[in-house]
């Protein structure tokens, strides 16, 4: 297990990617919540950019990107920091294929990305507009690929299954708040949402995710209901309000 990785250190890697490019490195921030499921928003425009640079590179994106599933990712919610640094290096590569393909099109979403790429931006704002448009991370994508770098044993992925993988790796089920430790998982009692836990200052824990707004870290404590056999969160993290279950997968 790699004992330094953590959930807000994951956060930090996701806040902090480094886009080679001609011009030097790109300092670009994931800052969006993208989830392929059309009830939480739906991926179409972003596949739709996906495709068409697989058309204007001569799929030759797709072999720089290494191989569909992690250039597919990035588009989906799924992307580890590394395959966004190299997708995102990818898109500046062709991006002046992208606008001569599109530059005169009225079609959206191509029109707008054609605007994006072909502006005067220097490499950094570009690339970063780009990204908050048709790039971000679902919940299982930020908990996949933080469990992934902390112990890839695990064999628990960004598109892995809260329900049926996640929740059936627990080694512990926390049953009060002083079990709570850093590195656990919160997984919602309907398995719709699921989070990470940080250690924090004074007894409070940040919880760690993706969800409305993005990758976000926010300050919270927790109660436990005995006859649910379920946590609260104090605040709530997110904008739906709901009981957890806050496992242990042995990475604490």
């Amino acid at each position: 297990m790699a004992d330094d990785v953590t959930p807000l250190g994951t956060l930090v890697r996701y806040w902090n990617l480094r886009v080679p490019t001609p011009d030097g490195t790109a300092s670009i921030c994931v800052n969006s919540y993208k989830c392929r499921t059309p009830a939480y928003g739906g991926t179409a425009n972003e596949e739709k950019i996906k495709d068409a640079f697989i058309g204007v590179s001569k799929k030759k994106i797709i072999e720089e990107s290494g191989g569909p599933y992690p250039y597919v990712d990035a588009f989906v919610g799924k992307a580890s920091p590394e395959t966004f640094e190299t997708v995102l290096a990818l898109v500046y590569k062709y991006r002046q294929a992208f606008v001569s393909a599109y530059g005169k099109t009225q079609t959206e979403p191509y029109k707008t990305c054609a605007k994006i790429l072909g502006s005067d931006a220097k490499p950094e704002p570009m690339l970063q507009t780009f990204c908050d448009k048709y790039m971000g991370l679902d919940c299982n994508g930020f908990v996949g690929n933080f469990v992934a770098r902390a112990n890839h044993a695990l064999k628990l992925k960004a598109n892995s299954s809260i329900q049926h993988e996640f929740f059936h790796k627990k080694t512990v089920l926390r049953t009060s708040a002083d079990e709570v430790q850093a590195r656990d998982l919160i997984i919602w009692s309907n398995f719709q949402h699921i989070a990470s836990v940080d250690a924090g200052l004074n007894g409070e824990f940040f919880v760690c995710q993706s969800t409305a707004g993005g990758p976000q870290a926010s300050r919270n404590s927790f109660v436990y209901h005995p006859k649910q056999k379920l946590f609260t969160i104090e605040p709530s993290p997110v904008r739906f309000v709901g009981k957890v279950h806050i496992v242990s997968v042995g990475l604490s």
